[in-house]
């Protein structure tokens, strides 16, 4: 087997010397045998070009070293390929590592422990998981790709407001409190948010209205790792979860996030959850676009599912109802 690895690391991610943490992750992977080579992002978006780089030179594996939004990144320049994807949480909110349980909460305010988080994906397994595909204007004319979440309305509105946050904002709230900086913006944003007047297509069903929020999503948490929005979702099982919140005022904006931090949120009339392949939101006005957790255009916005798409590096101790087909041991030990 090629040996060889890369960290693509955002120099801007996590509230520590993220240096000094790649260094870490670098001399692990250098102990067992790999050749190890670093590549530090220049601009938003870079991580993809450098990801994909890495698997045109026939790289065996990639780490994803910084936030959601660098992970999402790499995952788009990895797409298709036989290069692995592996990820080094030194970011602020990290959900998507959370969803593969590399982070205790013990870790959330110090920082995780790197090295035994390298130990753990050493002995993981290999998963084809899925992408979605996103087209939007402000977009690249043949999409970008998303590992968790697309989305639009108020959260949309919010991370073009704040990303990307400078150094000093992720150093005051630290990793356990990165939250706290969207809620600082969010809620005088909230409290002046119309709601978004949509149309939205998923598969042959459709559904119109005034919401105060629509996700769509590829992964169990949102909201930072905080909610558990959709509970019983697979990375590989072929189709995205929509969640639909509709309203229109700031009273059913904090209603509807009181449910979501108590999972109470499927069982509200307000709420709508569809399943499907595709989906096509139609709105009155441009409305700002998230993906991973980075501005991403505006409204319209089409998603759709590819399946299988992507190989992860999914750690020893990840839950195991989080893929529906069994994944192959990792080789890099040997």
């Amino acid at each position: 087997m090629n040996k060889v690895a890369r960290i693509i690391y955002n120099l801007m991610a996590g509230p520590f010397d993220v240096e000094a943490e790649v260094a870490v992750v670098r001399r692990f992977w250098e102990s067992r045998g790999w050749q190890v080579e670093l590549c530090a992002t220049q601009s938003p978006g870079h991580a993809a070009t450098l990801a994909r780089q890495a698997a045109e030179d026939g790289c065996h594996l990639v780490l994803a070293a910084g936030g959601d939004g660098t992970v999402g990144q790499v995952a788009q320049g990895l797409a298709g390929s036989e290069t692995i994807l592996a990820v080094a949480p030194i970011g602020t909110a990290n959900a998507f590592a959370k969803l593969l349980n590399l982070i205790p909460l013990a870790q959330m305010s110090t920082g995780p422990d790197l090295e035994q988080i390298c130990r753990r994906l050493l002995d993981g397994k290999v998963q084809a998981i899925d992408l979605g595909r996103a087209h939007a204007p402000g977009l690249p004319e043949e999409g970008y790709r998303f590992i968790s979440w697309a989305g639009t309305g108020l959260d949309g509105d919010i991370i073009d407001r704040m990303e990307p946050r400078p150094k000093w904002i992720k150093q005051v709230t630290g990793r356990r409190l990165g939250w706290l900086s969207y809620v600082i913006i969010g809620v005088p944003a909230a409290m002046r948010f119309p709601g978004i007047h949509a149309q939205i297509k998923v598969d042959n069903q459709s559904v119109s209205g005034t919401f105060v929020l629509v996700v769509i999503a590829n992964s169990r948490l949102w909201g930072g790792g905080l909610v558990q929005l959709s509970p019983d979702a697979c990375l590989d099982d072929g189709r995205l979860d929509i969640w639909l919140f509709r309203g229109r005022m700031f009273r059913e904006t904090v209603e509807h996030a009181l449910r979501l931090l108590t999972s109470r949120h499927m069982m509200s009339a307000s709420t709508i959850h569809l399943r499907g392949r595709r989906v096509l939101i139609q709105t009155a006005k441009p409305a700002a676009v998230q993906l991973d957790g980075e501005p991403a255009g505006h409204a319209p916005l089409y998603a759709a599912i590819e399946a299988q798409s992507l190989r992860l590096l999914a750690p020893a101790g990840a839950p195991e109802d989080l893929f529906c087909r069994p994944g192959v041991p990792f080789s890099g030990k040997t």
